[in-house]
């Protein structure tokens, strides 16, 4: 692609992003009230929540696994018009009275439109991290954050519509603006070059799956995935002893997405030049598990409950979100490509797949779990539950460094103390490959080895002491 229709198809992909996710989460502020009105449970208006994250779950990994075969451009127009028609259908269903048809069609339209939205980061996330793959880090960060925005945007543009036009206008709204959004699509997105002459067709999701460090990131990744779909699902409920609008309520869905759209790209950054992946979940790890001991508040911390409190807490968490989930994604690139994994489409399905699957089950699990716990021990201890999460996989990921370090500096190191002239090919050939065998599991680039070195040599550089450490 040339840089322009490079940047042109990230634009639409971010768009198309921002309204899958908010085509899912535009009915969190009002959804539970209506379903309570004609009589549902927490638990039950928890699942419906929670279902269309469930086929996301399941369908995420056959899209990265058979993107080339369906086409990436065809897969991608489909999901957002599937998202765009059931979720302005999902607009009319509160004429329905019925609690058990309210839910079963509510049930049935959202697993419809799931099957689209799940079509939408599967493409995009492949295509600009592998057209970007210099800045994998930077690219998958702008359109996850659309992503994000709108799974958290979309609670504040909801509440603001459900009070000026009910339940079925905030539906219209979000769902006719995806439907543009696809027309835009066809009509200006580039043909997406499905890179098949690169692809690696053996590879598969059992094959990352099998690294230790990408079963960690898996795991933070639900954790995050968790603990939004569980406030998202009943944080309406928690705040209605304030008697706050519709309006209101859905303002304050926005401030951890004012605080996530912020950070995200910041984070993309940070861990393409500065810091680890690894490093990055750990601080938002212990962020995050801070943000949600507060946001119930914790029993034990006997402080009462406020609205100041709780936005404050959804801040910090939006900041969490944005280093945990950009993190995860490029730890598992790099440690996937260190494991001898290509660079080619394949291997970016693979983990695409595995990053949304990971992320729809967390949706899922928190989202489902929300109402049990809100019927059962309450939003507080519900928190310190969400808390706990975080708290294990910051242990799991400091850990894993901690191993690492003990290893690394009880490896066995060799010691070359060498005088090498120029005239010594047969020394200069042997040091050369030593090199070569030393890193190249961290991928130096073998000319630029060999180059350096050579260049050294004719220079008259005498090498002394070098010290190499193998593993």
């Amino acid at each position: 692609m040339s840089r322009r229709q490079q940047w042109l198809t990230l634009i639409v992909f971010s768009v198309a992003n921002f309204f899958s996710a908010a085509c899912i989460s535009v009915m969190a502020p009002f959804y539970p009230h209506e379903a309570e009105s004609k009589g549902a449970t927490a638990t039950q208006y928890g699942l419906v929540f929670g279902i269309s994250q469930l086929v996301t779950f399941i369908v995420s990994p056959l899209y990265g696994a058979y993107i080339k075969q369906i086409g990436p451009k065809f897969l991608l127009n489909t999901g957002v018009l599937m998202s765009a028609v059931t979720c302005i259908i999902f607009g009319h269903l509160h004429y329905i009275n019925d609690p058990d048809l309210f839910i079963g069609f509510s049930f049935v339209v959202r697993i419809i439109g799931a099957l689209g939205t799940a079509a939408v980061p599967a493409v995009s996330f492949s295509y600009v991290t592998m057209e970007f793959s210099g800045n994998s880090g930077s690219a998958f960060a702008c359109v996850e954050t659309m992503f994000g925005l709108g799974l958290v945007i979309g609670p504040a543009v909801g509440g603001v519509l459900y009070g000026y036009g009910g339940f079925t206008l905030p539906f219209l709204v979000v769902g006719f603006a995806q439907f543009f959004t696809s027309c835009v699509s066809c009509t200006l997105l580039p043909p997406l070059n499905d890179h098949s002459e690169y692809g690696t067709d053996d590879l598969s999701i059992w094959d990352a799956i099998r690294i230790p460090s990408v079963l960690i990131y898996i795991y933070t990744i639900f954790v995050c995935a968790f603990s939004i779909g569980w406030y998202e699902s009943i944080l309406e409920p928690h705040l209605r002893p304030f008697n706050l609008t519709p309006s209101y309520l859905g303002l304050i869905f926005i401030f951890d997405g004012i605080a996530y759209s912020i950070t995200t790209p910041i984070w993309g950054r940070l861990t393409d030049k500065v810091i680890t992946p690894r490093t990055a979940n750990i601080i938002c790890g212990i962020i995050g598990m801070i943000s949600f001991l507060f946001l119930g508040p914790a029993p034990f911390f006997k402080i009462p409950t406020t609205v100041a409190l709780c936005i404050g807490s959804l801040v910090t968490c939006g900041v969490a979100f944005g280093g945990l989930l950009v993190g995860s994604f490029n730890g598992m690139l790099n440690d996937i490509f260190r494991n001898g994994f290509p660079d080619d489409l394949s291997a970016y399905s693979i983990i695409t797949g595995i990053f949304n699957s990971s992320f729809a089950f967390g949706m899922f699990s928190g989202a489902s779990c929300s109402g049990i716990m809100m019927d059962t021990i309450g939003f507080d201890w519900g928190a310190v539950i969400v808390a706990a999460l975080y708290f294990i996989a910051v242990m799991l990921h400091g850990g894993y460094n901690l191993y690492f370090y003990v290893r690394r500096f009880s490896s066995k190191k060799y010691s070359l103390t060498e005088y090498i002239h120029t005239t010594e090919s047969d020394r200069l050939d042997d040091i050369i490959r030593n090199q070569k065998s030393c890193y190249g599991t961290i991928h130096h680039d073998e000319s630029d080895l060999e180059d350096s070195f050579k260049s050294q040599i004719m220079n008259g550089f005498c090498l002394k002491s070098l010290v190499i450490d193998c593993k």
